[in-house]
């Protein structure tokens, strides 16, 4: 069992665990809709939001900032990134503005009326 719990948690690359407030549409859309950034790596990242995205789709993620405005639900808990170099958990593969594309999307809960959902996808491109 031991064996097993090793492999499954392995990974190709560092991964970097940190609440990120970022803002999601479809590639070619014009809605930005709030969104979590739970975890990034060089090759793909896990964000939680409140629609449901279907696996194949790309989006286009980017950060938020002070002067967006937004679901207020979604950003509670994500504060804006920042690369400071006092943060011990500053990672230098975090990117503002991202192209991925969806490989997996569940839904994580229900708040009342509010479904949640995990979104797993891969990083196509690299802007900022």
């Amino acid at each position: 069992m031991e064996k097993f719990d090793r492999m499954r948690n392995r990974r190709a690359q560092q991964r970097c665990v940190k609440t990120v407030g970022m803002h999601c549409a479809l590639l070619n859309g014009n809605v930005y809709r709030p969104v979590i950034l739970r975890n990034f790596s060089g090759a793909g990242l896990f964000f939680e939001t409140a629609v449901q995205i279907l696996p194949g789709s790309y989006v286009v993620l980017r950060t938020t900032n002070a002067n967006d405005t937004g679901d207020a639900t979604m950003n509670a808990n994500a504060q804006p990134y920042t690369l400071d170099a006092n943060d011990p958990d500053a990672c230098s593969l975090f990117r503002s503005h991202t192209v991925a594309q969806v490989r997996r999307c569940e839904r994580l809960a229900d708040h009342g009326d509010s479904p949640s959902y995990g979104v797993a996808a891969e990083i196509q491109m690299l802007t900022y």
